[in-house]
């Protein structure tokens, strides 16, 4: 049962490494939870509804005393998805598209790698798994609503603590600690994230929805 408490906002920690990003099978979904304030019913709804998009962001990933930094530019069309990412972490420039059925990895001077999922590219990469196609939900404010979640939000009813577990028990905090107006619909602007030792802070520089694009 997904459940999330209203409570006071803290400082978490910086962020999980998320440089790679999925759809899911249904983008709009209307979100009622217990004890959140009576902002968050709207908000939620018309976030759940954003289903095209472009953004540009940078990715900031911690591991131990390791630290990379990522550009990254993400186009959304429904249930489709176009990334392109260039920076170090050994990857270069990559870009990413597919589908929540097929995801592809094109790499300069590589034969292109294709999975079933992009949860599955990404724990081919990265040699672990992680939840790509969460982000989907988290970057535009929302839970995921397939896991358990406690969380708490700011005096907008905006989503401003958020504690998801996976299906493993990994537990993920993620503080939105910054929103930007887009169009009539506040988003984040800065996503903390962390889960374990691994830690990312993303930056999201600049957001463009259909009725915003110049």
């Amino acid at each position: 049962m997904l459940f999330i408490r209203h409570s006071a906002i803290s400082t978490m920690g910086i962020a999980v490494l998320a440089l790679l990003l999925s759809a899911c099978t249904n983008l709009q979904n209307s979100y009622t939870f217990p004890k959140a304030p009576p902002e968050w019913a709207a908000h939620s709804e018309a976030a759940s509804a954003i289903s095209i998009w472009t953004l540009e962001g940078r990715l900031n990933i911690r591991q131990g005393n390791q630290s990379d930094t990522l550009n990254l530019n993400w186009a959304q069309q429904q249930r489709t998805f176009d990334i392109n990412i260039s920076g170090t972490l050994g990857l270069g420039a990559v870009h990413l598209w597919g589908t929540p059925e097929l995801a592809i990895l094109e790499k300069a001077g590589e034969e292109p790698q294709s999975l079933f999922s992009l949860d599955e590219l990404t724990r081919e990469i990265l040699g672990y798994p992680f939840p790509a196609r969460h982000l989907l939900w988290w970057v535009r404010g929302l839970p995921t609503p397939d896991w358990q979640a406690e969380g708490g939000w700011n005096q907008a009813g905006e989503l401003a603590l958020l504690l998801q577990t996976d299906n493993a028990g990994r537990e993920w905090a993620l503080e939105f600690d910054r929103y930007t107006p887009v169009g009539n619909i506040p988003l984040p602007e800065r996503i903390r994230i962390k889960q374990g030792d691994l830690q990312m802070t993303f930056l999201i520089n600049n957001w463009q929805l259909p009725e915003t694009a110049p």
